[in-house]
């Protein structure tokens, strides 16, 4: 079943939050930007696996922030 919330993703009180992302170590715009914004320092290993191409596309790409 789906369901449709309306609200701020981070306001939310989920363990886990999830984002889209590309290949390639950008995140410029809408929700990415957002996260980028929000939590620099994921952004920063992102951006490091991306230029040691261990993002991959289809596979989750999970950080963890302590």
């Amino acid at each position: 079943m789906f369901r449709a919330l309306i609200g701020d993703l981070f306001e939310s009180q989920a363990q886990t939050l999830m984002n889209t992302v590309n290949c390639v170590g950008v995140m410029g715009k809408g929700v990415a930007a957002a996260f980028k914004q929000r939590f620099p320092a994921m952004f920063e290993d992102y951006e490091c696996r991306c230029e040691r191409h261990a993002v991959r596309l289809s596979e989750p790409y999970l950080y963890r922030d302590a």
